[in-house]
């Protein structure tokens, strides 16, 4: 039976147009898990803790992740069903080509191609930064005479990405226990998290702090509460990884579309209590925000389980951000790819290729090769560095919107379902999604700090912007004349004749 389901597959990717390069080898589980490991939801209310706080208070850290994650979880349930139908490596920008129409999905592709690439390969970088000052924080309680110099930063940073890469140059069987042993780390931490800090914490806050304002920002409190809404937008993302490993997935249709929602709604439910439980051990929250380590939460940490607690679980959080890390290249590898494998990158010919044991070798050696590149600003200055990440959550809703509007004012009722579809529901929590993208791509773009200078200045929309002015002069000089769209590398023909042959070998096996 499993011989036949992948034949399944193979077929329906066929028809799709493109042969199987991949080994299939995920399951529903592995799926969810590789979602479940970028998105991180336990490293990053950590991580974002004393930003949340010092932009609205615990009233606006509870109140924003509520709305935040529930508006989430609705534009995962809209693209799986997307992705039911279209379970391909390529995702959003394949989506966006298909739903567009002849007239408007080539430039739709394009555009979202450029952006989805963008916003992954960024994001590996970015929480190789992560990790790094979640080790640089343990290492000045341990040596409060520790200096952090750039080139340090730059070295762990270097040794990141590094260790993301070997882990996604083995297979796809060693990334099958990989995606395995990340679920299980997850589980293990968030344990620590909802059981020693409690049980250690020297007394616990009551309801009034629970509806407390705080605004260091230096706007007005309308303000603050537009940019307090960037946590919950940082964290509920990603979970299009989901699509860049259906090509390895069995019953892709089903499995990725339910890896994606499955995700986030897990995600949601065990982040719910882990951010009111923080909220409820905080002990002196002037001392969080005042950001006396790199990662404020590790002030948090020693106000509840002491110096040697707050090491432990920095050192932990450090280690799943590497392997959250190693899920981001994993996606950033397989996007490259499928893009390159439709032409729309330099060099695509060369990155369009797989190892003999299913791998992407190529394009996960140039993602690795960009991420070094890309931490290299922080030896000048972190600013530079902080308007390169920037671009990664901006870029990433962005590409969502691309196929749900095609899905909605394009394609309308001619979308074709797939094993798995929200049915009536689409259409309103399509909208509610756009809704919510649009409200998300504005408040990135707000600057976070008041008066804005150099430091703080939000380079998200000068990034975003250099990012969509230069896919768009590729797409005016050039792939407007030859770029239609993803590639059709199996003919129609060959596509029923493959499915022809299967239904006879299914025949034989019944008989």
């Amino acid at each position: 039976m499993g011989a036949i389901t992948l034949d399944k597959d193979a077929i329906a990717l066929a028809k799709l147009g493109y042969y199987q390069d991949f080994t299939r080898a995920l399951g529903v589980f592995e799926n969810f898990a590789a979602s479940f490991s970028a998105m991180g939801f336990y490293g990053t209310i950590p991580a974002l803790f004393g930003y949340s706080l010092s932009t609205g208070g615990p009233l606006a850290v509870w109140v924003t992740w509520l709305i935040g994650g529930t508006l989430g979880l609705i534009g995962a349930l809209v693209l799986a069903e997307i992705c039911s139908s279209m379970p391909t490596a390529g995702g959003i920008y394949f989506w966006a080509a298909r739903l567009g129409g002849e007239k408007h999905g080539p430039l739709l592709s394009w555009l979202t191609a450029w952006w989805n690439w963008c916003a992954w390969i960024v994001a590996v970088p970015s929480t190789a930064q992560s990790a790094t000052l979640l080790l640089t924080s343990a290492i000045m309680i341990r040596d409060p005479t520790y200096v952090s110099q750039p080139w340090h930063q730059v070295l762990l940073c270097c040794g990141c990405i590094a260790y993301s890469a070997m882990i996604n140059l083995t297979n796809v069987y060693v990334l099958k226990q990989f995606f395995r042993f990340c679920s299980v780390f997850i589980l293990i931490q968030y344990i620590l998290y909802v059981t020693w800090i409690p049980a250690k914490a020297p007394s616990f806050q009551s309801s009034p702090f629970f509806t407390t304002f705080v605004n260091v920002t230096g706007f007005n409190d309308a303000y603050c509460w537009m940019i307090a809404l960037l946590s919950p937008a940082y964290t509920f993302t990603g979970y299009d990884t989901s699509a860049h490993v259906a090509e390895e997935t069995e019953d892709a249709s089903r499995a990725a579309a339910r890896g994606m929602w499955m995700s986030v709604a897990v995600s949601l439910f065990f982040s719910i209590p882990q951010v009111f439980l923080f909220l409820a051990c905080v002990q002196d929250l002037d001392d969080i925000i005042s950001y006396t380590y790199p990662m404020p939460v590790a002030s948090f940490w020693i106000q509840t389980i002491g110096e040697n607690g707050a090491i432990t679980l920095l050192v932990l959080l450090w280690i799943g951000s590497l392997n959250g890390a190693a899920a981001g290249l994993t996606s950033a590898s397989r996007v490259t790819y499928a893009v390159a494998r439709d032409k729309v990158l330099p060099f695509s010919s060369y990155l369009y290729k797989t190892s003999s044991s299913g791998i992407p070798t190529r394009a996960v050696l140039f993602c690795a090769l960009i991420a070094f590149l890309c931490v290299l600003p922080i030896l000048g200055s972190t600013v530079a560095f902080n308007a390169l990440v920037a671009t990664s959550a901006i870029c990433t809703n962005t590409s969502y919107a691309m196929p749900v509007i095609g899905r909605v004012f394009i394609a309308g009722s001619s979308f074709k379902r797939g094993a798995w579809h929200l049915g009536h529901f689409n259409t309103p929590l399509s909208l509610i999604f756009l809704a919510w993208i649009g409200l998300v791509f504005a408040c990135l773009c707000l600057p976070t700090a008041y008066p804005v200078q150099a430091q703080n200045f939000n380079y998200t929309p000068v990034m975003v912007g250099f990012v969509t002015l230069v896919s768009a002069f590729g797409w005016i000089v050039s792939a407007r004349t030859w770029f239609k769209g993803p590639q059709r590398l199996v003919s129609e023909s060959e596509a029923e004749e493959m499915e022809r042959q299967l239904m006879e070998k299914v025949g034989v096996v019944e008989a």
